[in-house]
């Protein structure tokens, strides 16, 4: 409790450090890039502020020398770079479309609290790892080897997926170009990094067809949170550039962040265990829940998406999209939270207060949710300016938003009875 206090109040700090710098910014040059100048000289401000106190309160990480000093920071940068993409990208979409600066700092502050819960976790485990308080080990040679194996795989599958995307960019140029090269693009590196990753760096053998067309299955799906950043950035950067660099600079980028989740994903649900060894015990109640989960998911997007129309309907004046977005997203958490409770974490409540408490935690993780899913059907319906579009965007948000919703769920919610 005392970490999550002062984390959230250095947060805070770093964050009114990082839109102060903004603002100063924004008053002393005027002129063009002016956002982009402002972001820069915010970030950087904000990162500074928050790496020393991180380190010296959070993880009470010593350094022997400057030397070392500057490696932990490089590795605090990168792992800032999941908090910069969020913050930047709510920070830039909320100036493009109200054009306040109010918004456009509401936007910064949201991106960020995002941002910082998810850099809290990757610094823990990659960066303040090793504390001079303990006794160090040195990475295993093991480690170095798997991280360079992957590292290398994921340059190759980009290569080669950007390379897709522009041959298939000069073999066809006509309507949705960059919606087919991306479509390309994609699968020709999700099959090549598949290949690699199974054989070099999870060791994973299959019988036969069928079981490897499974995995296959799973591999894809955790390549959904990759593929989803992957396209936002690349598409991002050529609506606002209009040039094949940024575009492809985007892509790079975007895969990039992709290929560091997607790492995590497959080692736990994908590879997670030897084919040799079938009598694992967790597997059957696994798949159980897998599938009670997912269709429970799909019963609460019906409501959820039935719920929309049904208000767009009936209300179709200004703000229409919003009210009906706010009202199918109450329908949705609440029969998602009335089944969840009762048959995937079985957790019983001894009282309306208790059962009000829980509720609660249970809409704060459900933010994560919301934002992914009111982003993508909100950008779907801005960008195609059809009702079919902006459901399918929906749907997609909310399969993703599901995804990480029952991590946290089962971490923070119903942490006390799960099954």
């Amino acid at each position: 409790m005392k970490i999550t206090i002062l984390y959230t109040f250095f947060a805070l700090i770093a964050t009114a450090a990082n839109i102060g710098s903004q603002d100063i910014t924004s008053q002393f040059y005027t002129g063009e890039y002016q956002i982009f100048l402002a972001l820069f000289v915010g970030t950087a401000t904000g990162l500074i502020v928050k790496y020393i106190l991180d380190k010296k309160f959070i993880f009470k990480h010593r350094v022997d020398n400057l030397a070392e000093d500057s490696r932990v920071f490089v590795l605090y940068t990168i792992t800032g770079i999941v908090t910069t993409v969020i913050f930047w990208g709510f920070e830039f979409a909320f100036d493009y479309y109200y054009q306040s600066k109010s918004f456009r700092y509401l936007g910064g502050i949201i991106g960020l609290s995002i941002g910082y819960v998810i850099k809290y976790q990757l610094d823990k485990r990659y960066v303040f790892c090793n504390p001079v308080l303990e006794n160090r080990n040195q990475a295993s040679p093991s480690s170095l080897k798997i991280t360079f194996l992957y590292t290398l795989f994921a340059l190759f599958a980009t290569a080669a997926n950007i390379a897709s995307q522009e041959v298939t960019s000069r073999v066809y140029i006509g309507e949705y170009q960059i919606f087919l090269a991306l479509f390309v693009g994609t699968g020709v590196g999700l099959v090549i990094k598949y290949i690699l990753d199974k054989k070099f760096i999870f060791k994973y053998k299959v019988e036969n067809l069928a079981e490897d067309s499974r995995t296959f299955v799973l591999y894809t799906v955790t390549g959904i949170v990759t593929t989803v950043i992957f396209w936002g950035l690349e598409y991002t950067f050529d609506y606002y550039y209009q040039t094949k660099t940024f575009r492809y600079l985007g892509g790079i980028i975007g895969l990039s962040i992709g290929y560091l989740i997607k790492y995590q994903l497959d080692k736990r649900f994908v590879f997670n265990y030897p084919i040799e060894n079938t009598s694992v015990p967790t597997k059957s109640n696994y798949f159980k829940i897998a599938y009670l989960y997912t269709v429970f998911a799909i019963i609460a997007t019906i409501a959820n998406i039935g719920s929309q129309d049904i208000c767009i309907r009936l209300y179709n004046d200004h703000y229409g999209i919003i009210l009906s977005l706010f009202i199918g997203t109450g329908i949705g958490l609440i029969v998602k939270y009335i089944l969840d409770k009762k048959y995937i974490f079985k957790h019983k409540v001894k009282n309306v207060a208790e059962d009000t408490r829980v509720f609660i935690l249970y809409t704060l993780t459900g933010v994560l949710t919301t934002l992914i899913f009111w982003g993508f059907e909100y950008g779907f319906d801005y960008h195609f300016q059809s009702k079919m579009f902006r459901y399918l965007g929906g749907i997609i948000g909310l399969s993703i938003g599901y995804l990480l919703k029952y991590q946290l769920d089962k971490r923070f919610v119903f942490n006390s009875q799960i099954q």
